[in-house]
C-alpha cells in the first residue's frame, strides 16, 4: 500500500510564518524607499523655490525705475525706493521696476510695474498691481515666494556702507534714489540662515 505524502500542519504554519516575515520586510523596505523619495522630492522642490525666488528678486532690483508710484488718492510716494518700512506690515522694500512682458494680444500692461516685498505670517510675499499707480478698482496680486521663514532682515548698500533703512532722507543724504545692492537674510525652518545679496542697476 502506497504511503500518502504531504505537509504536516506544523510545516504549513512555519511556511506561512516565513512568508509573512518576508512580506513584512519587503513592505518595510518599500515604505523606506517611498519616504526617501518623498523627502528627496520635497528637498528638490524647496531648492527650486529658493532659486526661483532669488531669480525674481535679482530681476526686479536690477531694473529699478525712477518713476514714483502714487496711492489711491493720487499722492506720490516720497521716494522711488522704500526699504524696511516697519510701519507698513513689515514692508521689506517697494519700488517700480521694468521688464514685465505683455500678458497677451488683448491685454497690454505697461512694462513698468509696482512691486512690494513683504514679510508676513512666516512668508516672503511679492505683491504687484496691474498699474504703477494704485486705484480702488485695481486689485493687488500677492504671491508667496518662500514659506516657513522664522525671521527676515534686509539692508541696503550705498557708499561703502550697509544701511538698515532707505527712505526720503536716505535718498537725499546718499544723493541717489536707490541703493547699489540689497542684502536679504532669511532664517528658514529647514535650511537655517540664508543670505542673499543682489546688485541693483545703480552704481556709486
Amino acid at each position: 500500500m502506497r504511503r500518502e505524502e504531504g505537509f504536516t500542519l506544523i510545516e504549513v504554519l512555519v511556511a506561512l510564518a516565513i512568508t509573512a516575515i518576508l512580506s513584512l520586510m519587503g513592505l518595510a523596505s518599500i515604505n523606506s524607499v517611498m519616504r526617501t523619495k518623498d523627502g528627496l522630492e520635497s528637498t528638490i522642490e524647496s531648492t527650486q523655490r529658493l532659486e526661483m525666488t532669488r531669480a525674481i528678486i535679482r530681476k526686479d532690483v536690477s531694473q529699478l525705475s525712477r518713476r514714483v508710484a502714487r496711492d489711491e488718492f493720487g499722492t506720490p510716494s516720497f521716494s522711488p525706493f522704500i526699504g524696511n518700512d516697519q510701519t507698513n506690515e513689515n514692508l521689506l522694500m517697494s519700488f517700480v521696476t521694468a521688464g514685465r512682458p505683455s500678458v497677451g494680444r488683448s491685454v497690454h500692461l505697461p512694462s513698468l510695474h509696482f512691486v512690494e516685498y513683504i514679510y508676513r505670517d512666516n512668508n516672503l510675499i511679492r505683491r504687484t498691481r496691474p498699474y504703477i499707480d494704485a486705484a480702488p478698482q485695481h486689485q493687488s496680486y500677492e504671491r508667496v515666494l518662500i514659506s516657513e521663514i522664522d525671521h527676515a532682515e534686509i539692508q541696503f548698500f550705498s557708499n561703502n556702507t550697509w544701511l538698515d533703512y532707505w527712505d526720503f532722507q536716505t535718498t537725499v543724504r546718499e544723493r541717489q534714489p536707490f541703493p547699489t545692492a540689497v542684502w536679504i537674510n532669511f532664517h528658514h525652518k529647514k535650511y537655517g540662515l540664508l543670505e542673499n545679496r543682489f546688485f541693483t542697476n545703480v552704481q556709486n
